[in-house]
C-alpha cells in the first residue's frame, strides 16, 4: 500500500515547449479604445433625451383644476348637475395650486432663423 502524502507533479516531458502568449498588436489596442469610446458615446446619447425631457416636461395639472374643468364642462353642456357654487369654490383653489407648481425651464432662443 502506498503511503499517503503530498502528490508530486507529473514530470514535464523533455520535448515540452511552453506556449507563448500572443501579444496584442498595436492595432488591437486601438480597436479596444475605439470600442470603449463607442460604448461611451452610445451611453451619453441615450442619457441626453432623458435629461432634456426632465426639464421641459410640464407638470401635471392640479386636481382642483381638473375638478374645475369638469364642473365647467357640465355647465357648458347644460347638464342638470351643474352647480355654480362648486365652480366658485374651485376657482380660487385652482389658482392657488397653479402658483405652487414648479416652474418649467424652457430652452432659450438663440436667435437663429
Amino acid at each position: 500500500m502506498p503511503i499517503a502524502g503530498p502528490r508530486l507533479r507529473d514530470p514535464v516531458p523533455e520535448n515540452f515547449a511552453p506556449v507563448r502568449l500572443r501579444r496584442s498588436s498595436p492595432s488591437g489596442r486601438a480597436e479596444a479604445g475605439v470600442i470603449r469610446l463607442s460604448i461611451l458615446a452610445l451611453a451619453l446619447n441615450a442619457a441626453a433625451p432623458v435629461a432634456a425631457n426632465a426639464q421641459t416636461a410640464a407638470p401635471p395639472e392640479p386636481r382642483s383644476c381638473q375638478q374645475l374643468h369638469e364642473e365647467m364642462g357640465k355647465c357648458e353642456t347644460g347638464m342638470r348637475s351643474c352647480d355654480q357654487r362648486i365652480i366658485s369654490r374651485l376657482e380660487p383653489r385652482c389658482e392657488r395650486d397653479q402658483k405652487r407648481l414648479p416652474q418649467v425651464i424652457t430652452p432659450r432662443d438663440s436667435g437663429r432663423p
